[in-house]
């Protein structure tokens, strides 16, 4: 897997370049807080949407229950798409848009995150 750099907000520091597999660990550690007790998938998918969004927000600071579309990260319809391509690069297989159930899957992270974790390839 590609180790994704991100830059957080350490509280009283400068910005600092942590990677993808790190993330749990200052959350751990205490340098980072995790205030919705995300899991480790859904930080990583959560980084991997905020990387490829370039969104103003922190990987842990994502509400898992939130709306994606429209909801506290602002995103639309062409947010989602490019989230769908992120994910089929990423994890080896493609969300259809003439999937049934595609309102459900992008509801939230949370969800998304189990889709994801169900039929991901790599």
């Amino acid at each position: 897997m590609d180790t994704l750099v991100l830059l957080l907000e350490a509280p009283g520091c400068a910005a600092q370049g942590i990677s993808l597999p790190n993330i749990q660990s200052n959350i751990e550690q205490g340098r980072l807080s995790n205030m919705y007790g995300l899991t480790p998938q859904e930080l990583e998918l959560s980084a991997l949407i905020i990387e490829a969004l370039n969104l103003p927000v922190n990987p842990q600071e994502v509400d898992p229950e939130a709306p994606l579309y429209g909801g506290t990260l602002g995103l639309d319809s062409i947010d989602l798409l490019e989230i769908s391509m992120v994910i089929s690069k990423q994890y080896g297989f493609m969300i259809s848009s003439d999937s049934d159930n595609k309102i459900e899957i992008f509801s939230c992270l949370r969800n998304l995150c189990t889709y994801v974790q169900m039929h991901k390839v790599k």
